[in-house]
Protein backbone atom coordinates (compact mmCIF):
# COMPACT_ATOMS: atom_id res chain seq x y z
CA UNK A 1 0.00 0.00 0.00
CA UNK A 2 1.43 3.50 -0.82
CA UNK A 3 2.32 5.80 1.54
CA UNK A 4 -0.48 8.49 0.17
CA UNK A 5 -2.74 5.63 0.70
CA UNK A 6 -2.66 4.69 4.07
CA UNK A 7 -1.88 8.40 5.14
CA UNK A 8 -5.40 9.21 3.40
CA UNK A 9 -7.07 6.15 5.26
CA UNK A 10 -5.78 7.44 8.44
CA UNK A 11 -6.96 10.95 7.90
CA UNK A 12 -10.00 10.24 6.66
CA UNK A 13 -10.68 7.80 9.87
CA UNK A 14 -9.67 10.69 12.25
CA UNK A 15 -11.30 13.17 10.03
CA UNK A 16 -8.34 15.88 10.19
CA UNK A 17 -8.54 15.89 6.24
CA UNK A 18 -10.99 17.63 3.56
CA UNK A 19 -11.21 15.20 1.04
CA UNK A 20 -12.19 16.89 -2.29
CA UNK A 21 -13.36 15.16 -5.74
CA UNK A 22 -12.13 17.30 -8.28
CA UNK A 23 -15.05 17.42 -10.37
CA UNK A 24 -14.69 17.37 -13.79
CA UNK A 25 -17.45 17.46 -17.15
CA UNK A 26 -16.66 13.84 -18.11
CA UNK A 27 -18.99 11.17 -18.82
CA UNK A 28 -17.09 8.89 -16.42
CA UNK A 29 -18.45 9.96 -13.49
CA UNK A 30 -20.00 7.25 -11.79
CA UNK A 31 -20.76 8.74 -8.53
CA UNK A 32 -18.68 7.09 -6.24
CA UNK A 33 -16.40 8.89 -3.46
CA UNK A 34 -14.54 8.08 -0.47
CA UNK A 35 -16.51 8.54 2.41
CA UNK A 36 -17.09 11.90 3.40
CA UNK A 37 -15.66 14.09 0.25
CA UNK A 38 -16.82 16.84 -0.72
CA UNK A 39 -16.84 18.26 -4.71
CA UNK A 40 -15.31 21.00 -6.18
CA UNK A 41 -14.37 22.24 -9.43
CA UNK A 42 -11.56 24.34 -10.25
CA UNK A 43 -13.94 26.52 -11.63
CA UNK A 44 -14.69 27.52 -8.47
CA UNK A 45 -14.93 31.01 -7.56
CA UNK A 46 -12.43 31.51 -4.21
CA UNK A 47 -15.89 31.64 -1.91
CA UNK A 48 -16.86 28.88 -3.10
CA UNK A 49 -13.45 26.70 -2.04
CA UNK A 50 -13.61 28.82 1.11
CA UNK A 51 -17.25 26.84 1.56
CA UNK A 52 -15.84 23.62 0.59
CA UNK A 53 -11.59 23.47 1.76
CA UNK A 54 -12.65 25.67 4.78
CA UNK A 55 -10.72 29.05 6.04
CA UNK A 56 -7.83 27.49 7.38
CA UNK A 57 -5.40 27.50 4.23
CA UNK A 58 -2.32 25.18 6.20
CA UNK A 59 -5.64 22.22 6.89
CA UNK A 60 -4.61 19.05 4.94
CA UNK A 61 -6.69 18.69 1.60
CA UNK A 62 -6.91 15.80 -0.76
CA UNK A 63 -7.54 16.15 -3.96
CA UNK A 64 -8.71 13.22 -6.11
CA UNK A 65 -10.74 12.20 -9.50
CA UNK A 66 -11.42 9.34 -10.91
CA UNK A 67 -8.41 7.82 -12.08
CA UNK A 68 -4.70 8.06 -12.93
CA UNK A 69 -5.74 9.55 -16.31
CA UNK A 70 -7.71 12.34 -15.42
CA UNK A 71 -6.27 15.57 -14.73
CA UNK A 72 -8.54 17.31 -12.74
CA UNK A 73 -7.25 16.68 -9.54
CA UNK A 74 -4.14 17.84 -10.71
CA UNK A 75 -5.89 21.07 -12.12
CA UNK A 76 -7.46 21.82 -8.67
CA UNK A 77 -4.43 21.39 -6.75
CA UNK A 78 -2.85 23.88 -8.07
CA UNK A 79 -5.76 26.03 -8.07
CA UNK A 80 -5.52 25.58 -4.62
CA UNK A 81 -2.21 26.85 -4.18
CA UNK A 82 -2.54 29.50 -5.88
CA UNK A 83 -5.45 30.53 -3.70
CA UNK A 84 -2.15 30.06 -0.81
CA UNK A 85 -3.90 26.73 0.56
CA UNK A 86 -0.31 24.95 1.67
CA UNK A 87 -0.90 21.42 2.83
CA UNK A 88 -2.33 20.14 -0.37
CA UNK A 89 -1.79 16.62 -2.09
CA UNK A 90 -3.65 14.65 -5.13
CA UNK A 91 -4.58 11.19 -4.56
CA UNK A 92 -3.44 10.45 -8.16
CA UNK A 93 -5.22 6.85 -8.22
CA UNK A 94 -8.24 8.38 -7.86
CA UNK A 95 -11.66 6.29 -7.04
CA UNK A 96 -10.72 4.10 -8.99
CA UNK A 97 -7.59 2.91 -6.83
CA UNK A 98 -9.77 3.77 -3.99
CA UNK A 99 -12.39 1.23 -4.83
CA UNK A 100 -9.76 -1.35 -6.10
CA UNK A 101 -7.82 -1.80 -2.98
CA UNK A 102 -11.20 -2.33 -1.14
CA UNK A 103 -11.82 0.52 0.21
CA UNK A 104 -15.22 1.70 1.59
CA UNK A 105 -16.69 3.77 -1.16
CA UNK A 106 -20.47 6.04 -0.87
CA UNK A 107 -22.62 7.18 -4.15
CA UNK A 108 -23.85 10.32 -4.28
CA UNK A 109 -26.63 11.24 -6.66
CA UNK A 110 -25.29 13.42 -9.63
CA UNK A 111 -27.02 16.85 -10.57
CA UNK A 112 -27.67 16.89 -14.26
Amino acid sequence: MSGKVELLITAVVVATVVAIFAVAAYAGDDGRRIPGAKSLSSDATAEEVAKIAGKDKNALIVTYCANLKCPASRKLVRYLKKLKYTNVIEYQEGIEGWASAGHKVDKVTKSK
